[in-house]
């Protein structure tokens, strides 16, 4: 009896059904891996594109190091999402200009593009890799925006989708949201604001 009850209640933290209300939450203590994230905040970058018009993107810069004492496989996954309603895959159709002209920005030579940093990361800060994610800059109405770090850890969880066969599978993700206290006309003025920096599953 009391090894039923206990399978009564792992299966009850890990599926969460719709139909309670509650939206799963990552594990106070974490049992998965989970990779150190450090990062600086979004910083903008104008770009001359081959027709001669200039082009504004947002881009963050992080670092990802591997202690958790076994090498895993990492594959940068951000997503952004403003609150006029656009997402926003950061990497998809981001000329290799872009890239460039942020190293040369940064005046890092070890930073990676997020290709480059695809594959095994090996344990310890001599192994750390340093990338960027780059999306395109938002438009006049934007007040917040959602930055989602997904690839960080090995935690999972399934919610129960009324009306659906198969459970979501939902993964422990970084969130970092920022406030735009008004759109400037000139991007590289633009403040940010950070309101918030938390692990959610998503």
């Amino acid at each position: 009896m009391k090894i039923t009850r206990l399978c009564v209640a792992m299966l009850t933290l890990f599926t969460i059904t719709t139909n309670t209300w509650a939206a799963p939450e990552p594990e106070i203590v974490p049992s998965a891996y989970q990779l150190d994230f450090d990062y600086q905040a979004p910083q903008p970058i104008a770009i001359r594109s081959p027709e001669g018009n200039i082009q504004w993107y947002w881009y963050l810069t992080y670092t990802i190091t591997n202690n958790t004492g076994d090498d895993h496989l990492y594959i940068p996954d951000v997503t952004v999402s403003y609150d006029d309603g656009v997402i926003l895959q950061a990497g998809k159709d981001i000329p290799a200009s872009v890239f460039k002209a942020i190293q040369k920005k940064q005046r890092n030579p070890l930073l990676l593009s997020p290709m480059q940093v695809v594959g095994e990361l090996l344990q310890g800060k001599d192994f750390a890799k340093t990338t960027v994610a780059i999306w395109p800059h938002f438009g006049p109405n934007v007040k917040q925006m959602r930055v989602f770090v997904a690839g960080l850890s090995g935690e999972t969880a399934k919610l129960k989708v009324k009306d659906k066969k198969e459970p979501v599978l939902l993964r422990k993700t970084r969130m970092l949201i920022y406030e735009v206290p008004g759109t400037s006309v000139h991007p590289q003025e633009q403040i940010l604001k950070r309101k918030s920096d938390k692990w959610i599953m998503r």
